[in-house]
């Protein structure tokens, strides 16, 4: 089963491949390590701070200190190779391609480029946040009440699929899930945004075009999407900012920590979030909770 891109577009600071989880370390300057999932076995990958983390069959990509993309065989075998030398942020691996956001001053250009970063391609303008999948690129355009948008693979055939302000993009079975609001605020600390979902799939089909059927599925005030296995998680706003989670078959919610949870990341059995801050640079504590809410590991940041 393939990592869970959804996790870059949740922050990125963690990934799970086959038993092993893939993590920026806030206990040792963010360096990449890595441990199975009774967290033990705990190795160092690459002293080098990481973000943007993804983990595949022969890689671990991830963003350096430089905000360069990276790359380092798995298992720690190499040395570090550096596959863009720009600062870049929201990076997606697929099989053939990267797929990136350039920061930029005005505006984050999103490119397309070989694995090993050669052949180069501009094909979005401007992007606020992106989610790749194997069909299509969803994205908002940076504005104060950003719409939602889709296009294939090679940037054509792009199209606005939401005229509502969107933020916190992702994907799960044949839905996109997402935070919509009749306002926007770039810290998402304010205004009131809806978790929604709209079918872009169709069921048993492969057929990539969305079907535009969105539809609002909890009021309460959400942030930070996740999903996996059934589960959409999310930060409740309207809750002191508690974890919970969404049943996709039956519309039922749980609450998972008694704390505020920013930037869950989903690793199989387990979750990986920020606790006292939404800012990954500046927060302290981490934990490693199971899909239940039972704390495992506690993290603090040196």
């Amino acid at each position: 089963m393939p990592a869970n891109r959804n996790n870059i577009a949740c922050g990125g600071f963690a990934s799970y491949l086959n038993g092993r989880i893939y993590f920026s370390n806030p206990a040792d300057h963010g360096y990449l390590y890595s441990c199975d999932e009774a967290m033990s076995d705990l190795q160092i990958i690459c002293n080098t701070p990481a973000k943007n983390i993804y983990a595949t069959e022969n890689y671990i990509w991830f963003s350096n200190s430089d905000a360069a993309y990276c790359r380092i065989k798995t298992g720690g075998e190499s040395r570090m190779e550096i596959v863009i030398t720009r600062p870049c942020r929201t990076v997606y691996v697929l099989d053939d391609a990267l797929f990136y956001m350039e920061r930029g001053r005005h505006n984050n250009r999103v490119f397309k480029a070989n694995p090993d970063g050669s052949g180069e391609v501009q094909i979005f303008d401007d992007a606020e946040e992106m989610l790749v999948t194997e069909h299509n690129i969803f994205f908002t355009v940076d504005s104060d009440k950003p719409k939602l948008y889709c296009g294939s693979l090679d940037g054509r055939d792009v199209r606005c699929i939401n005229e509502m302000p969107v933020l916190n993009l992702a994907i799960h079975g044949d839905y996109l899930y997402y935070c919509q609001g009749d306002a926007y605020y770039r810290d998402s600390e304010a205004g009131l945004t809806s978790l929604c979902r709209m079918r872009v799939y169709k069921s048993n089909e492969t057929d990539p075009t969305p079907l535009y059927e969105s539809e609002c599925i909890l009021n309460n005030d959400v942030a930070y999407i996740n999903a996996e296995n059934g589960r959409v998680y999310f930060q409740d706003k309207s809750n002191q900012k508690v974890l919970q989670y969404y049943n996709v078959e039956d519309g039922s919610t749980k609450i998972l920590t008694r704390e505020a949870a920013y930037y869950p990341q989903l690793l199989g059995s387990k979750i990986f979030y920020l606790e006292d801050g939404p800012s990954v640079e500046k927060g302290r504590i981490y934990k490693f909770i199971t899909v239940n809410g039972s704390l495992i590991k506690m993290l603090e940041k040196h």
